[in-house]
């Protein structure tokens, strides 16, 4: 397998995981839940909970410089 060819399969997947990740965004949206917490509701289904808060503590994290 070349480069190219690993290159382009990961972008597909990518690709491919964004798009359910929007579709899963948009179906949460048309209950009524706001665009904010209908995104937090699809990144915890993917990732789990733990990691969901590792991931915002580190930005904070970051965002206050320390």
């Amino acid at each position: 397998m070349n480069i190219y060819l690993a290159l382009t399969l990961f972008s597909l997947i990518i690709l491919i995981y964004w798009v359910i990740s929007e579709l899963f965004t948009m179906l949460s949206r048309f209950t009524g839940v706001p665009d904010e917490k209908a995104r937090f509701q699809v990144i915890s289904l993917h990732c789990g909970m733990e990691r969901l808060l590792a991931v915002y503590q580190d930005a904070y994290t970051r965002y206050l410089g320390r």
